[in-house]
């Protein structure tokens, strides 16, 4: 009997607790609900513009004692990128950063920081810094070996009026040693233009003495020019590279930046030149519309060797042609219009030579079609307004006009009577009025499909236009 009242007094203690716990989860139901306007949640994004929390610098790129190579600006060509990036814990106040705000001890009085937005405002808390220099001289590229001191001064504000507290300070070497970052063309490169001038790009400011240790061989004379920044110099030679022919450049270790910064070990590269081919033609293959009285032109890599030419350049169907050479160019002038609207083929045989008696590989084919007859453009143009009385009208076609065609194919309205100026072998005609015309009225003319070329063919679609004459 005194077990079954112990178990039955446990039970009403456990129902007891249940029902205490249930009323303490209705509470805090209604507490919350009561309460959960006035909870307020803090964000990152708050944190940066408490007015409460000071501001202060919590990192760098490069960090404080970093020792490079790193992503940063290392030479005037790197547009996209940044001297040394600046974070803050709050939004920053671009507007109170002056020339005296941000400083690298090492680069001098002439140098100052620009500071870029990550966002495009002028509130921002991470700062894209970029080295100037007041002198547009390139002395402010980081240089080889050398520990860099950057300052951020108190008077920088974040976006409630705060300043820094403190002045604070972070070095780095953005370049231990002093190396060549590329060589264009690029080492082991074929087909290279025999024109083309070689760029060796350092890491560090050079001057003219890196010549002493730069080698081109096979010898070869050439100019030099350092670049703007100082951090590249090419080698241009004074006449074209052979063809088909390998070529080495060296930089000798011990070859030193403007600092004496020596490299520590030998760079090489090579290329090689390109063989005799055509760079480029006008017509070029598959062109349309070609000029029927017009120069063409082919240009090839190298000088030609004008004895050459005259046997190895064929014409279906065939054409008679001027042809002119200077150096690595042949020009074609027709010594009369090729036919309208017809397909031509010009073909170069691999017995063309250049001046160093190296033939083409192969066949070059340039397949193109001339242009239809139309007329290019007329004067006075349509719909122009307030042309003088005593004006004709220009007529200038793209092709040899037949003459005896053009009176059956003008018309004038009002009617106006008068006489055509033109002459054999010409492209254009003149229709001069025997009087002149009446004012403030406006003429029509046009020019039928009856015009023809000297070869027959007829223009491409009529051609409709009017004017108004002035006072």
């Amino acid at each position: 009997m005194l077990y079954n009242d112990k178990r039955s007094h446990q039970n009403d203690s456990r129902r007891f607790g249940h029902f205490i716990m249930a009323l303490t989860i209705i509470f805090l139901g209604f507490f919350y609900s009561s309460c959960k306007d006035d909870i307020v949640v803090i964000t990152a994004k708050d944190s940066l513009t408490d007015p409460a929390t000071q501001p202060k610098v919590v990192s760098t790129y490069p960090p404080n004692g970093g020792i490079g190579p790193f992503n940063i600006k290392n030479s005037y060509n790197d547009f996209s990128l940044p001297n040394f990036i600046i974070t803050f814990n709050k939004m920053i106040d671009l507007t109170s950063i002056t020339k005296n705000s941000i400083k690298v001890l090492e680069l001098g009085s002439y140098s100052y920081i620009t500071v870029q937005s990550t966002n495009y405002t002028n509130f921002t808390n991470t700062l894209y810094c970029n080295v100037n220099d007041s002198r547009f001289y390139p002395s402010t590229s980081f240089h080889a070996g050398k520990m860099y001191t950057v300052i951020v001064d108190t008077s920088v504000k974040d976006i409630n009026g705060n300043h820094l507290k403190t002045i604070y300070k972070f070095s780095f070497i953005p370049k231990p040693t002093f190396e060549v970052n590329n060589i264009n063309p690029d080492s082991g490169k074929e087909n290279v233009s025999p024109t083309k001038s070689i760029v060796i790009v350092f890491n560090s400011p050079i001057d003219s003495s890196i010549l002493n240790d730069i080698e081109f061989s096979p010898l070869v004379d050439y100019t030099t020019k350092i670049a703007y920044d100082s951090m590249s110099i090419s080698l241009n030679p004074k006449e074209n590279l052979l063809l088909n022919q390998n070529y080495f450049i060296t930089i000798y270790v011990g070859a030193h930046d403007k600092y004496h910064t020596r490299l520590p070990r030998t760079y090489r590269s090579s290329f090689k030149t390109s063989k005799f081919i055509l760079e480029f033609s006008n017509p070029y293959n598959n062109s349309n519309y070609v000029n029927t009285t017009s120069t063409m032109l082919l240009r090839f890599n190298s000088i030609v060797k004008s004895s050459t030419v005259p046997l190895s350049i064929v014409f279906n169907p065939p054409i008679n042609a001027e042809y002119s050479i200077n150096n690595t160019d042949i020009n074609i002038t027709p010594s009369s219009p090729l036919y309208e609207d017809s397909a031509y083929t010009l073909t170069i045989l691999p017995t063309l030579e250049s001046a160093d008696n190296l033939s083409l590989d192969s066949t070059i084919i340039i397949s193109f079609r001339t242009q239809k007859f139309v007329v290019n453009n007329f004067s006075p143009y349509d719909r122009q307004t307030d042309v003088s009385i005593y004006r004709g009208i220009q007529i200038t076609c793209n092709s040899i006009i037949d003459t005896a065609t053009i009176r059956s194919s003008f018309s004038i309205s009002p009617p106006t009577s008068g006489t055509f100026q033109l002459s054999n072998n010409s492209n254009t005609f003149y229709f001069k009025p025997d009087r002149p015309l009446l004012p403030n009225r406006v003429y029509f003319f046009e020019i039928s499909t009856n015009l023809q070329s000297l070869q027959g063919k007829k223009i491409v679609g009529k051609i409709s236009s009017n004017f108004t004459t002035g006072h």
